[in-house]
């Protein structure tokens, strides 16, 4: 096994033209992790840039070597192969600290054996091996995992338009202040209630109106504390895997839906409501209106919530306006 210390030239051999390889090309450099190579002559494998011989490509395990490789960096394995020994040019002598680095490379390659066969690549998203569209989509999407959340958000059964609104908040998309500032807006950022920065999870959490929805939905379940943001509703509250997951996600749209319309009446229309209060009375005819919707078992469920909600706005000291609308 030895290395050359002179500069040299390579014959580039395209790799097969086929659909998988045009869509790999495409985007080598943003996949890095989406394929594996199965080496048996080592014509189409990069010796450094693909994934063959580790599970990372060996110019991010020997980063000092490759360095030292010159115009060799984009050769195919067999190019190190001379029949008999691995034969490695450099366009720089090694120094004494790459002397251990190269031994361990070459221990690496002892177990590789060439032989007359084209090399396989492995699609490692799919667990057929095989390229597929719908992979290559999902991982440049988001790395290839999949949002359970926002998929069972798209599975519970509410209005469409509801979907849309929670995905849209949970990505942070909704026009709030502090969103609108951010776009060149001219308006103030702020809340126009309590004066502080408008974000998401003070329009659904922090503002005074979603703290007095909250503190009374705290008194209508009897919870020790009421959730205080997005992060925290979806940690501590509606975890993935909770008991009545789909319900309680449903149930916290609609109260999120609630405080939306009411910060856009507000803001935007100038139309102020009589009592905060009214705000649980809407939330409870939205939960009625919606609960067809919902499996039998949750509208069960959602018919115990709402006699909790009656019995506490029985028991509030508020008579509610006539005319109001639900």
């Amino acid at each position: 096994m030895k290395y050359l210390n002179n500069k040299t030239l390579f014959t580039y051999k395209k790799r097969n033209d086929s659909q998988f390889w045009r869509g790999i090309q495409a985007v080598k450099h943003k996949i890095r992790f989406g394929v594996t190579f199965k080496v048996r002559n080592g014509g189409d494998t990069m010796f450094w840039d693909d994934i063959w011989l580790a599970d990372i490509p060996l110019r991010l395990e020997f980063p000092a070597l490759y360095d030292k490789c010159g115009r060799k960096k984009n050769a195919r394995v067999k190019e190190f192969w001379d029949g008999e020994e691995w034969t490695i040019p450099f366009c720089r002598p090694l120094g004494a600290c790459d002397i251990p680095v190269w031994e361990a490379l070459m221990d690496r390659l002892d177990s590789v054996h060439l032989f007359a066969a084209t090399d396989t690549p492995v699609w490692e998203l799919e667990k057929s091996g095989k390229y597929s569209t719908k992979s290559m989509y999902q991982f440049l999407s988001h790395r290839g995992v999949i949002n359970k959340r926002l998929k069972k958000l798209w599975a519970c059964r509410l209005p469409m338009k509801l979907k849309v609104f929670l995905w849209l908040a949970v990505h942070g998309r909704l026009q709030t202040g502090a969103a609108l500032k951010q776009k060149k807006w001219k308006g103030s950022a702020n809340c126009h209630i309590c004066g502080e920065v408008e974000s998401v999870d003070h329009i659904f959490f922090r503002c005074v109106v979603a703290h007095f929805v909250w503190v009374c939905f705290k008194e209508i379940m009897g919870w020790g504390r009421a959730p205080t943001g997005l992060e925290d509703l979806f940690e501590r509250w509606i975890p993935l895997g909770c008991a009545d997951y789909n319900l309680k996600l449903s149930n916290f749209t609609i109260i999120a839906w609630v405080l939306w319309i009411n910060r856009n009446n507000s803001r935007i229309q100038r139309i102020f409501l009589a009592s905060p209060v009214m705000l649980i009375f809407r939330i409870d005819s939205l939960m009625q209106r919606w609960k067809v919707l919902l499996r039998k078992p949750d509208q069960e469920k959602t018919g115990v919530l709402r006699r909790k909600i009656a019995y506490w706005l029985q028991n509030f000291e508020m008579i509610r306006p006539r005319g109001e609308d639900d």
